[in-house]
């Protein structure tokens, strides 16, 4: 009886916090709150106020590159090539991947690059990324290179409204021009613990499937990844235990 009171004092608190949560009016577009994907669908790219906006593409046309540090791993490539591909397919124009030797004024940084660095982006977790705005230059890093595809995912969700909702349904709207607004934000999934459960079998595949990869990474899942992902970056995870554990947590 003694090991019970506590646990059902617990569920009490937890179970208030959460109708209190419920409660809070929505965010604005500053929070580092994800907004809900039905309205992010619907609205499409975020509007921002005159003045204070990047303009990666103008009807169609984009004088941006995609740029990688020396030593990007296969991870931050990978998320690179991702931010250009999906870009182009929003926009209609190229965004090429170069290295960062290469790099002009209107540049994407993915990345560990020399100009994340410059931009101060330190002392990130490892799950936690950064997407900031300076000038011209748009710049996305993480503490990992897992963490920088997650912000790059994060990004194309938000601001050019791209989906991966099944292994075999993604959404990529048109949007000839693209403004990003003013952007400095610092984040991370919510949870610790992320898992889609996998519909391989249900299509008479190996589960998990490797061809279902990128939507299992695009949705910063982290219990089924390992076995799909041809990137060691996002094998080498810390995940607590999460089904079948009441005699970890609890004295019996």
């Amino acid at each position: 009886m003694r090991t019970l009171i506590p646990l059902l004092f617990a569920l009490v608190l937890s179970s208030h916090a959460l109708l209190n949560a419920q409660e809070k009016p929505p965010t604005n577009d500053n929070s580092t709150s994800p907004r809900p994907a039905s309205d992010q669908i619907r609205r499409g790219p975020m509007s921002s106020p005159a003045g204070k906006e990047l303009v990666l593409a103008e009807s169609g046309r984009s004088n941006y590159v995609v740029i990688v540090g020396t030593n990007a791993t296969p991870a931050e490539r990978f998320a690179a090539e991702t931010m250009s591909k999906y870009l182009r397919r929003v926009t209609g124009a190229e965004f090429p991947v170069v290295g960062e030797d290469m790099a002009g004024t209107k540049t994407i940084s993915i990345g560990n690059t020399r100009f994340a660095a410059q931009s101060g982006i330190t002392g990130l977790g490892a799950e936690e990324w950064v997407q900031r705005a300076l000038g011209d230059r748009l710049v996305i890093a993480g503490g990992t290179p897992r963490a920088t595809a997650y912000g790059v995912f994060d990004f194309l969700e938000r601001y050019a409204g791209v989906y991966q909702l099944a292994v075999d349904t993604e959404i990529v709207p048109s949007h000839p021009t693209l403004r990003i607004p003013s952007l400095d934000k610092r984040t991370k999934p919510a949870f610790s613990s992320r898992d889609v459960y996998d519909p391989a079998g249900s299509r008479g595949l190996p589960s998990p499937a490797p061809e279902d990869a990128l939507f299992f990474i695009w949705n910063m899942n982290n219990v089924r990844v390992p076995y799909v992902t041809p990137f060691k970056e996002f094998r080498d995870l810390r995940v607590p235990p999460h089904v079948h554990t009441f005699g970890q947590y609890f004295i019996t």
